[in-house]
Parts: C-alpha cells; structure tokens; sequence
C-alpha cells in the first residue's frame, strides 16, 4: 500500500497554491488500483467520495480505454500496416471512446484497411446505437440535426472523415521523423477543424504510446490545457474565477512542480508519470473538489467493474 500523504501549502505574492487535495487524491486513487489488483475485497478506500462516483487513474495509459486501445489499436502492427489508415481511426476511437463498439467495427473487417469506408464505420456505429450504449459521454460530438445526420455517421465521415483528413499530410510528415513531439502532434491535430484543445491532447496522447511518440522529448514538460484541468488548476492555485486560463508558464511550471510532488508521494516507481498524465489529475481533482464543496456531482456514479 502507498503511503498516505502529506501535502504542503505555498504562499506567494498573488494566489495561496495548496496542493494537499491534488496529492490526497493522487494517493487515495492508487491506493484503489493498488489494493484492487492485490485481490482485496471492496470497498478500497474509506473516502466517501471516491468510493461514491467514478475517477479516472493516475495515469492515464491505466484507464480501462487506454488500456484496450494500448492492446488492440495503438499496436505496432497497425503503424506499419498503414500509418495514415491508423491515424484516422485512433483519432475516431477517442471519438467513440468505447470499446465494444471499436471492437464491433474491426469484428466487421472495416480495420485495419488501407482505405477505411467510414460511412460503413458510421452506419454501423448507429445501428448500435439503436440497441444500446455506442459512445461515451466523455467526448460529446453533436450532429447537426438540421442535415439529419446521424452521430455515428456525422463523427466518422465528417469529423474523422473529412475534417481529420485534410491534417494527415502534415501529421504524417512530422510523426515520421524521429525528434517530432507531442506539442508539435497537438498542434495540428488542433488545426482540424471541429477539434479542441482537449480533444487533440487525448489523441495525440494516445500516439504517445506508441513508437511514434513515445520517445518524445517534451512528455515531461508539456502537456495542453483542456476546460476540466484548468478549473482543477485554478481551484489548487486559489485562483478565481476557477474557468480563467492561466498562461502557458505559469500552467507549465506549475504542472512540472505537481508531477514532481506526485511521484515524490507515490515514490520513484512513478517517476514515468507525463505531464498529460499530470493535467488529467487536475481534471479529476476538479470533480473530487467540486463534490466536497457541494458544487455538484460528476456524471457518472462507481460499479465494482470500473476500477
């Protein structure tokens, strides 16, 4: 088991930082992966909170997406097969964000492919969607019903389709050479019509755990703001309003110094932790804080199989 924390508060000029409920969190939220993959009987932790909704892991690469698409998509094998085919479908997978329905489409024989047929990727995907769960709510893309679009349909040939492809020329030509980063990968991927900061950090993110970029020079020291991280930023930084940007140094800087008292709590086995990794914490220190303070509650509530 990981020790318990013991967090400081650091006082400057302009804003209180206190990051004992980001370490807390860090702590307390392994602490369940931990004991869970030891074997222990549930409940895995006496914080009501966490036991109560839903969070994700410290890293990122542990969550149950990631983790599937690390095994089944973000492979090798698929690169090499073709590496604009897999581009397109890793960014449509965080689209779906669900892997029965990604394992549905490759079932079907629609990837891997050179050319893949979105709108049979699309169809599909709606046809699921009739008889059930086809997506998550964790990255909502709305069709425009005035063109009767359907989701599955409008995100694959549309959003992935068309929009993700006019960017490929570029991606391929920077993740082809061997000194590309992460922030160069975000950039254009942001540059895609319809995809946001976030967005792009989660699929590019993925690429990082392939050989793509998983040797890339700035997974330490770099990492996008997305709208749930920044809120988590500013509620440890004391900043207010809790939606205000900070700049890129001080988010930056600050991040650098929170992965370093993460891994100093968890220990040196951590010391892989990104700074995707990193901003994802804050994201989730957002909900956690967001419930203690009576604020409001995240979507979705804990089952036994989530962690």
């Amino acid at each position: 088991m990981i020790a318990r924390y013991n967090g400081t508060i650091t006082v400057n000029a302009t804003q209180v930082e206190d990051i004992r409920p980001l370490l807390h969190w860090a702590v307390e939220r392994e602490n369940i992966r931990v004991r869970k993959a030891q074997g222990a009987e549930a409940p895995w932790t006496s914080d009501e909170i966490l036991a109560t909704y839903r969070f994700c892991n410290v890293r990122r690469s542990e969550d149950r997406v990631s983790a599937w698409l690390i095994q089944n998509v973000l492979t090798s094998a698929n690169i090499d097969y073709n590496l604009e085919s897999f581009l397109m479908f890793s960014a449509w997978c965080r689209q779906i964000n669900w892997p029965p329905t990604i394992k549905a489409v490759m079932d079907e024989g629609l990837y891997p492919r050179k050319r893949i047929d979105w709108r049979r990727v699309g169809k599909l995907v709606d046809q699921l969607s009739r008889r059930g769960k086809a997506w998550t709510g964790a990255y909502q893309v709305r069709a425009p019903t005035k063109l009767g679009q359907k989701k599955g349909r409008f995100v694959a040939e549309v959003v992935v389709g068309e929009n993700f492809r006019l960017v490929l020329p570029e991606l391929v030509a920077v993740l082809s050479r061997s000194d590309s980063t992460y922030q160069e990968a975000h950039k254009i991927v942001m540059s895609a019509n319809g995809y946001g900061s976030f967005m792009a950090g989660q699929i590019a993110g993925d690429w990082t755990y392939t050989p793509l970029l998983s040797d890339a020079s700035d997974l330490k020291t770099w990492a996008p703001m997305g709208p749930g991280s920044v809120r988590g930023f500013n509620r440890v930084m004391g900043i207010t309003p809790i939606t205000k940007k900070p700049s890129e140094e001080l988010w930056l800087e600050r991040l650098q110094s929170w992965r370093a008292a993460v891994i100093q709590e968890l220990g040196l086995q951590y010391e892989d932790l990104d700074l995707l990794s990193t901003q994802n914490i804050l994201c989730e220190v957002d909900k956690y804080l967001r419930v203690q303070s009576g604020q409001g509650r995240p979507r979705a509530k804990y089952h036994s199989h989530d962690y």
